[in-house]
């Protein structure tokens, strides 16, 4: 079954004229050290000024959790998912929680956040 859905969805890009490389990821982020941003905007913005790209704010969206505001961007592609983990990985203000593929079930919540 598993494999059925991954055929599927080569089959979709392949006939759709995406590659592999285009893949769109979500990253979370969160603040670490002295950082402790207290909106959305702010922590979009250390995340930009730490990368040789922008992601936009329709592109980002956060909550707040027990351990402060935690943070979600989507990237367009590989090279900037890369780019990001490079990035946080000497981050004294900011740490890589996860990365993931970009899904269905998560861009949803995106565009109701940004209404």
């Amino acid at each position: 079954m598993k494999y059925t859905i991954y055929l599927m969805l080569l089959s979709t890009c392949l006939l759709a004229g995406c590659d592999s490389n285009s893949s769109r990821s979500v990253l979370c982020v969160a603040p670490q050290g002295e950082f402790k941003p207290e909106s959305e905007s702010e922590i979009l913005e250390e995340l930009n000024n730490q990368i040789p790209f922008t992601i936009p704010a329709k592109h980002f969206m956060s909550k707040q959790k027990s351990s402060g505001l935690v943070g979600w961007a989507v990237v367009d592609n590989e090279e900037q998912k890369d780019i990001v983990k490079a990035k946080l990985k000497n981050s004294s203000t900011l740490k890589l929680l996860q990365v993931e593929a970009m899904t269905p079930e998560f861009e949803e919540p995106m565009k109701q956040h940004k209404k």
